[in-house]
């Protein structure tokens, strides 16, 4: 995915500068994915640049929810190592807007090179990753607290009167 925040008011002489950089340079656009607007979602996040805030979608947060609760219930318990890597693998992307969050990835990714490492197929839930997958649960169990701030997130502040609009084009060819 790729993305541009930009003044309102020069979106589309942005846009159309952009896709001629693009052109000029041979880079295939998929034009279909290409969009101009202000509550965008990229990177598989939703931003909404009016409140200048980035969150999970709502069915992804409850996806995650519901594969954190069966790994906070049953601490000692034995779970198939692709669910730890599925588990892993959407806590890591989420990390993107929740970089203080990181440290409690180490468990998780402690099991998985143990799970490597020894060719496993099954892996027992120790005490240290159910607290981590505890802490994750309460921060997304909150939609206020499964977002940030834009400005947080990318050092982007604007002015409170400037409207902001986004041009976002996906990245796989069509």
């Amino acid at each position: 995915d790729l993305g541009w925040i930009v003044p309102k008011s020069k979106a589309s002489e942005i846009t159309a500068k952009i896709l001629l950089i693009y052109s000029a340079l041979g880079l295939d656009i998929a034009f279909d994915k290409l969009r101009v607007s202000c509550t965008p979602h990229n990177l598989g996040f939703e931003w909404d640049l009016k409140s200048r805030s980035v969150r999970v979608p709502e069915e992804k947060r409850l996806a995650l929810l519901k594969q954190l609760n069966s790994f906070v219930s049953a601490p000692g318990r034995r779970v198939a190592v692709p669910q730890v890597e599925q588990l892993t693998g959407r806590l890591t992307w989420l990390m993107q807007i929740t970089p203080r969050l990181k440290a409690a990835m180490a468990p998780f990714y402690a099991l998985q090179a143990a799970a490597r490492k020894h060719a496993l197929r099954y892996v027992t839930l120790g005490d240290q990753i159910c607290h981590s997958a505890q802490l994750y649960l309460r921060v997304l169990s909150s939609p206020r607290l499964s977002g940030t701030t834009a400005s947080q997130l990318l050092g982007w502040v604007a002015k409170k009167d400037d409207l902001c609009s986004v041009v976002v084009t996906d990245a796989s060819l069509s």
